[in-house]
């Protein structure tokens, strides 16, 4: 059976079984990522966003949500500290804000607060350990960050809608405090609908865009666009299918494409 369609019916299989929430919550609205052979996780279910939490590494497979240009106000950051999520099985271990002081890693937001600042409940929700992964401090404060910036331009000034999925690859099975998985490398995949437009309106030329950033220091000077790759690529290096509530030929339109930033317009020179 060809692979992508074995995943379509994994995923049809997925969101059968977890309806109660997948029909109503609009984070994964384009689709719940799946991965064949995927079967030990949590999935967290709240207005802000979905989280699936791997009992092994003790970290989240992924995090989904929606944006857009509501998402922001001036709430602003609400918490420095981190919180322990006691909404996971007690099988699964709880993060707790300790576990990375003095650990060399940042606590890497997934869903990042500024992208949930448009009332308090929902920028402490991005707080929870749950939507956190080690991170080192040039990753999280340098080119993570300035993608994180760009999508907020995408849906602030461009208007756009972007459906978000993001996540850290884990193949070295480095640990923090032998209990919290390190990623190698972190990645997020974005589908961009523009604002006359819905989920049921994108076609093949609609465009989506996705990075894949080494989890390293080192990373000083580099530029978020040195690490643009496509969301066919990401899926290969994660074993998951993304935006799979569209059409298979829909989908491998637009995951295949790379995103080409537009150049900015030359400025003009003053007069002397």
């Amino acid at each position: 059976m060809n692979r992508k369609i074995y995943i379509y019916a994994l995923v049809i299989f997925a969101i059968s079984q977890l309806a109660s929430f997948a029909q109503s919550n609009i984070n994964i609205s384009a689709g719940m990522p799946v991965k064949q052979g995927d079967s030990v996780f949590y999935i967290i279910d709240r207005p802000q966003y979905v989280i699936s939490i791997s009992k092994y590494l003790s970290v989240a497979n992924w995090a989904a949500w929606h944006l857009d240009k509501n998402d922001y106000g001036k709430t602003g950051r609400t918490s420095e500290r981190f919180i322990t999520d006691t909404t996971l099985p007690i099988q699964y271990y709880r993060a707790t804000h300790s576990d990375y002081t003095n650990s060399g890693y940042d606590r890497g937001h997934l869903v990042p607060s500024n992208e949930r600042t448009s009332t308090k409940e929902a920028n402490n929700a991005t707080f929870y350990l749950t939507n956190i992964v080690p991170q080192t401090p040039d990753l999280n404060r340098l080119v993570w960050y300035q993608f994180e910036k760009y999508c907020k331009t995408l849906a602030v000034d461009s208007n756009y809608t972007l459906y978000i999925v993001a996540g850290g690859v884990y193949n070295d099975s480095s640990w923090m405090n032998e209990k919290i998985a390190i990623p190698d490398s972190c990645w997020k995949v974005a589908l961009l609908v523009s604002n006359k437009n819905t989920l049921s309106d994108v076609d093949s030329t609609t465009q989506t865009i996705a990075i894949m950033m080494p989890n390293i220091n080192g990373l000083k000077g580099k530029k978020w666009t040195q690490y643009i790759t496509s969301v066919r690529n990401v899926e290969k290096a994660t074993g998951y299918d993304f935006f799979n509530a569209l059409p298979i030929n829909i989908q491998d339109a637009i995951e295949t494409k790379v995103y080409k930033i537009k150049p900015e317009p030359a400025k003009k020179k003053k007069k002397k």
